[in-house]
C-alpha cells in the first residue's frame, strides 16, 4: 500500500471511529470497499477522497424541507467553494481564544460544527498537533478540502448536517461552532446535537448573530436585511450573487467607508465599529458576508437572554456569554446530572 493510500485509509478509520449512522443513530459503522456501512440498518455512505459523505439528500425525507434544501444549495454547493490554501494568520478561533482564554480547547478530541472552507480547522490543527480534530460541514467542498489537507494527520473532515450530526454520543472534549446554528430551521436542535456529542465536563464555544436591539443603527440594518432576504432568499444562487454584487458599492458608501473614516479618530472609533460591515474596503471584501446573510434561507438573531435560554434548554451549565459589536460569543459545559 503506497503512503498516500495508507494516509487515506488512516483518515477514514479515524472518521469511522468517531461516527454514528445519521439514519438509525447506531454506532455500528464499518468500512466496506468504497463505502462506510451501518451494521444495523444497512445504509451505505460514500467514501470520497479523504472523507465520508453522510449527507444523503436523495434518499432521506429529512432533506425535503425548503430551508434544508436551500442550505444544501447555498452552502453545500456555492458559498465556500474557494478552497485555496492561502490562509490568514488568524481566523474566527482567535476571537474565542481572546474572549475565553482560560481552558480554550481543553481535552484532546475536538469537533468543529460548520467548518466552511476549513480555515479555522487547519490553523487550529497545525497549532495543536497533539490533539485530534474533526470538522463537519454540509458543503460538497468538504471532499476537496479533505484532499487539500490530507497531510494533516490530526485533522479529519466529515460531510454532515449540524441538525443530525453523524458523530458518536459523548465522544468529544470540545465543540466549536462559529456562525452556523442561526442559519438553520432549528437552532435548539443544533445545540442539543452539540450537547449529545460532548463528553461530560466537555465544553462548547459558539458564536451567534445578535439582534442589535440596543443599537438603533444596526437594528435598522437588521430590519433592512430582513426585507431584502424575503426576496433574495427565494432567488437562484447565481441571481442572488449578482444582486449582492450590485448592492456591494451601496453598502460600502452607506456603511463601510464611513465606518473606516470614523475609526481613524479616537473619539469616534467606537461609533465606527458600530456600523454594519465596518471592516469593508472593496466589493470583494464584503461579498462573502453579503451572500452569507442575504442568500441564506434564514438568519435567526438572538438577544443575550434568548441565547442563554438556548444553552439552558439544551442542558448546558457554567454558561458565559460575551457580546461585542458583531454578535454573541458563548461558552458552556456539559455537566453530569448525577
Amino acid at each position: 500500500m503506497v503512503m498516500s493510500e495508507r494516509a487515506r485509509v488512516s483518515h477514514i478509520r479515524e472518521i469511522v471511529s468517531a461516527s454514528r449512522c445519521p439514519g438509525c443513530h447506531k454506532e455500528v459503522l464499518y468500512i466496506e470497499f468504497s463505502t462506510v456501512s451501518c451494521y444495523y440498518c444497512g445504509h451505505n455512505y460514500n467514501i470520497k477522497s479523504y472523507t465520508v459523505d453522510f449527507v444523503d439528500s436523495k434518499k432521506s425525507r429529512y432533506y425535503n424541507d425548503s430551508i434544508t434544501k436551500r442550505s444544501l444549495k447555498i452552502w453545500g454547493e456555492s458559498l465556500h467553494s474557494d478552497i485555496t490554501g492561502n490562509f490568514p494568520l488568524e481566523w474566527h478561533n482567535s476571537s474565542f481564544r481572546r474572549i475565553f482564554p482560560d481552558g480554550f480547547l481543553d481535552g484532546n478530541i475536538i469537533v468543529e460544527i460548520g467548518c466552511g472552507a476549513g480555515i479555522d480547522a487547519v490553523l487550529t490543527a497545525k497549532k495543536n498537533l497533539g490533539k485530534v480534530f474533526f470538522a463537519v460541514d454540509i458543503g460538497e467542498n468538504v471532499v476537496a478540502i479533505s484532499e487539500r489537507d490530507k497531510e494533516l494527520s490530526n485533522l479529519h473532515y466529515l460531510r454532515g448536517d449540524c441538525l443530525n450530526l453523524p458523530v458518536k454520543d459523548s465522544y468529544f472534549d470540545s465543540v466549536l461552532s462559529y456562525g452556523v446554528f442561526h442559519h438553520t430551521n432549528d437552532p435548539l436542535k443544533c445545540m442539543k446535537e452539540a450537547f449529545r456529542a460532548l463528553k461530560f465536563d466537555g465544553s462548547i464555544y459558539i458564536y451567534l448573530y445578535k439582534n442589535h436591539e440596543h443599537n438603533p443603527l444596526k437594528y435598522f440594518g437588521v430590519m433592512i436585511e430582513k426585507i431584502i432576504m424575503s426576496i433574495t432568499s427565494k432567488m437562484s444562487k447565481n441571481t442572488g450573487k449578482m444582486i449582492c454584487l450590485l448592492m456591494s458599492p451601496i453598502v460600502l458608501v452607506l456603511f463601510s467607508w464611513p465606518a473606516q473614516l470614523l475609526k481613524r479618530f479616537k473619539s469616534l472609533e467606537k461609533f465606527g465599529y458600530s456600523f454594519p460591515l465596518h471592516w469593508g474596503s472593496t466589493p470583494g471584501s464584503i461579498m462573502p458576508d453579503l451572500q452569507d446573510r442575504l442568500l441564506s434561507p434564514v438568519n435567526h438573531r438572538f438577544s443575550k437572554k434568548n441565547f442563554l435560554r438556548l444553552f439552558l434548554e439544551a442542558g448546558f451549565s457554567g454558561i458565559q456569554i460575551v457580546t461585542d459589536n458583531t454578535g454573541h460569543y458563548g461558552y458552556a459545559v456539559k455537566k453530569s446530572s448525577v
